[in-house]
C-alpha cells in the first residue's frame, strides 16, 4: 500500500478510477497540450474519475511554477473547461507568499 496523501481519494483509488499520467517533455507548450488531451480523455471516459498529471522537468525553480499554473488555468477557461475540471497543484518546495519555507501551512500544497 502506498502513501495516503488524500483520504478523499481512497474510494476512487480502490476502484482504480485515478489515472496517473507523467508529462516528461520538459516544455511548457507540450505540457499544456497534453493537459488538454487529458481533459478530453476524462470527458470521453466516464469510468475514470480524475487524473494525477505529473509534471516531470517542468518548473524546476518554484518561482516558475505559479506562472505555469496561471497559464494552465487560463487555458482551461479558454477551452470551456471552467467548472468542469479543476487543477489542484502540488510542488515539492511549495511556499506561500510571505511565509517562511518551513511554515507548516506550506505542506498543504507540497508533494512527496
Amino acid at each position: 500500500m502506498g502513501i495516503i496523501i488524500c483520504p478523499f481519494a481512497k474510494k476512487e483509488r480502490d476502484a482504480d478510477r485515478i489515472r496517473f499520467v507523467v508529462e516528461s517533455s520538459g516544455q511548457f507548450e507540450t505540457a499544456l497540450e497534453n493537459l488538454l488531451r487529458e481533459c478530453e480523455y476524462l470527458e470521453q471516459n466516464s469510468d475514470m474519475e480524475t487524473t494525477l498529471f505529473i509534471l516531470e522537468n517542468i518548473a524546476e525553480n518554484f518561482n516558475d511554477y505559479p506562472d505555469f499554473l496561471d497559464i494552465a488555468n487560463q487555458l482551461l477557461i479558454d477551452q470551456g473547461y471552467e467548472g468542469i475540471f479543476q487543477l489542484a497543484s502540488f510542488y515539492p518546495d511549495y511556499c506561500f507568499a510571505d511565509t517562511d519555507p518551513d511554515d507548516p501551512a506550506n505542506y498543504t500544497n507540497r508533494s512527496p
